[in-house]
């Protein structure tokens, strides 16, 4: 009895799992068969604006959504709706109305029906024309201000002036917030005891209220000469200058000894002609009636500093 009891119910468990087998084929069989069938559906594609005119922008918190009507078999629709791509949204034609700015219904389909896969077929674009918060905008290249804070290594000098790479940037925005801007300046950018070249990249601090503003740059590269510099003595000949007719000027020295900071390499080029140091009797000074004060006419390019090591000569005017 207890035997054709347990043959019963192997009997029972078996076609459950037949049963169980069967159902879940029929289950595939109708899926199969509707997913084969062509369905018409409702969408909203993601897309990315490109091609926006210079003369507009877009607010930074744009995600533009397109609502369409889209036919195609339940197992092309599934598999796209799992790999859907962003689509791309040319804004070259776009057009400005009462509204706003705005791409055509028929643009729109144009462009989506290119980027959509063969066997996907877009039946229509379900606004009558797609409305793009872009805002009107001018543009206005201002200079950058280089927060620098720099120091040389003994016996080192800047070879010429720190450039900075661009030295202005280009913004856009509403022509209201333009007017207010007139520089941006670079984070604090700290060079201590420099004895080589360098080459930094800095970031521009943000703009003070910059909302709808849009940067072209978001730093810049500062780059320096550094070069170890020397001294060398020259000795000048101090020329005279306004002298009365029919007078001479005699001078007591009539050089002058001045000490030229520069590269190694330009003092080696550089000869007492480079110079030019002049007295102005014009300037002769009543109270020291026999002394004139020396002045630097012309030095060579390229150096550091020129120093004249005594800065006044005393004088005899005498007849020819």
């Amino acid at each position: 009895m207890k035997a054709t009891k347990d043959i019963k119910k192997l009997v029972d468990k078996r076609k459950f799992k037949v049963f169980s087998l069967f159902l879940l084929c029929s289950f595939f069989a109708w899926a199969i068969n509707k997913l084969s069938g062509a369905y018409e559906s409702s969408v909203s594609f993601n897309v990315a604006y490109t091609q926006l005119p210079d003369s507009l922008m877009l607010p930074p918190d744009a995600q533009p959504l397109i609502p369409a009507k889209i036919k195609a078999s339940g197992f092309k629709y599934l598999g796209y709706a799992m790999s859907a791509k962003e689509l791309q949204l040319n804004l070259s034609q776009l057009r400005e109305g009462r509204t706003g700015f705005y791409l055509t219904n028929a643009e729109v389909k144009r462009q989506i029906n290119q980027q959509l896969p063969s066997n996907i077929a877009l039946i229509d674009i379900l606004e009558e024309e797609h409305q793009v918060k872009a805002m009107l905008v001018d543009a206005k290249k201002v200079p950058v201000i280089l927060a620098l804070d720099l120091s040389l290594a003994h016996n080192f000098i800047l070879e010429e002036e720190v450039k900075l790479v661009p030295d202005s940037v280009l913004i856009k925005g509403p022509k209201v917030k333009l007017d207010k801007i007139h520089k941006v300046v670079t984070e604090k950018l700290e060079l201590q005891s420099v004895n080589q070249n360098f080459k930094r990249e800095v970031a521009l601090k943000p703009i003070e209220n910059g909302e709808n503003l849009e940067i072209a740059a978001t730093s810049v590269t500062v780059k320096g000469k550094v070069v170890r510099f020397s001294e060398k003595e020259f000795v000048v000949p101090i020329s005279p200058l306004h002298v009365p007719d029919g007078y001479q000027l005699k001078m007591f020295p009539n050089t002058v000894k001045l000490v030229c900071k520069a590269s190694v390499d330009k003092l080696k080029e550089i000869t007492e002609e480079d110079f030019e140091v002049f007295v102005d009797y014009n300037s002769k000074n009543e109270q020291e009636e026999q002394t004139l004060y020396i002045e630097l006419g012309k030095d060579p390019e390229g150096v550091y500093s020129v120093k004249l090591v005594q800065n006044k000569v005393e004088f005899v005017l005498e007849k020819e």
